[in-house]
């Protein structure tokens, strides 16, 4: 499913539930750390209020789900999504010299991003972030 349509899913739950704010999408890579980046599969999110419990009729592949956290790791990449190899490479040397592991997939939440106004590659703002846990 492209942007603009989990975009008008987001606006039409998120009216119907009387939320304001939007609050900016994410991904999952589900994929090992070893796989190459071109090859990783997403698994797409747009957070929703809570108050929403259900869907419109009609859509297909999506679903309500909850994403669960505990301790997190994450670091602000800014940039095109080509460079960032870098930031992610900072933040694994954090979570290891902090005595912590990775225990969740890599997720990344979209501040600034295509099909997000006119904002150029270089000035894309991409969380990026891990649960983490302490090294036994």
């Amino acid at each position: 499913m492209q942007y603009p349509n989990h975009y008008r899913i987001r606006c039409q739950t998120s009216r119907a539930a009387g939320a304001g704010r939007q609050v900016p999408p994410r991904a999952r890579w589900m994929s090992p750390a070893t796989t190459p980046k071109a090859e990783w599969v997403g698994l797409y999110a747009l957070p929703l209020p809570k108050s929403v419990t259900t869907l419109p009729p009609g859509l297909e592949g999506v679903r309500i789900e909850t994403w669960e956290y505990g301790e997190v790791a994450e670091i602000l990449h800014i940039g095109p999504y080509s460079e960032e190899a870098a930031t992610i490479e900072r933040l694994h040397q954090h979570i290891l010299a902090q005595g912590y592991e990775i225990a969740g997939p890599h997720e990344e939440e979209y501040l600034k991003a295509p099909g997000m106004g006119n904002t150029p590659p270089e000035e894309y703002q991409t969380i990026i972030r891990y649960s983490v846990r302490k090294k036994e």
